[in-house]
């Protein structure tokens, strides 16, 4: 009830300063660890986004996701793709004339997890596949280098259920990301 109630008071108070602004995001991360010659784990994911400003501090935001990861050891290689499409309703604590503008939003995504083992000498096992709708919540910030570029910094929390296919028990995941990227309103 608390969180309607500050959704409308949200809309109401609003000023629709920004209605009808797009914003423009683009987000890449990439990370390797070596831990010797033979043993090293390695990432890359990138999110593009649209979000459309309903009212000066709300936002309609769709996202697209891809990201693929290697953990690569003499005994086994296991890689990870992930494929997200997502939708979130982003609320901007301050005006539009202020170069930093805190963020919060929430709302889901449907997410694809595909997990595949290679052994040495051994037949491929078949890939593990998770997907489905997930929620989805973060926080973050946006600094207007002008005002119509700025960069954008955040944390992206989801949570997925994973069901074995052979045991047909289901687990609960939850993946964070830390991002930075730049945005454009246009």
């Amino acid at each position: 009830m608390h969180k309607i109630f500050f959704l409308l008071f949200s809309f109401i108070f609003s000023s629709p300063a920004l209605a009808g602004i797009y914003e423009l995001s683009a987000v890449y991360n990439f990370k390797k660890t070596n831990y010797d010659a033979s043993h090293y784990d390695a990432m890359e994911a990138g999110t593009a986004s649209v979000a459309y400003y309903f009212w000066e501090s709300m936002a309609v935001e769709i996202s697209f996701t891809r990201g693929a990861a290697i953990q690569s050891q003499p005994e086994f290689i296991v890689y990870q793709d992930l494929t997200g499409y997502g939708a979130s309703i982003l609320f901007s604590v301050n005006s539009q004339n202020t170069p930093f503008k805190p963020y919060l939003k929430g709302g889901a995504a449907y997410i694809t997890k595909i997990l595949r083992y290679y052994y040495p000498n051994t037949p491929a096992p078949n890939p593990v596949k998770t997907e489905g709708l997930s929620p989805t919540a973060g926080l973050g910030f946006k600094y207007m280098l002008s005002s119509q570029f700025g960069i954008k910094v955040g944390l992206d929390g989801s949570q997925t259920t994973t069901r074995d296919v052979a045991s047909n028990q289901t687990s609960t995941n939850y993946d964070f990301a830390i991002n930075a990227g730049i945005s454009f309103l246009f």
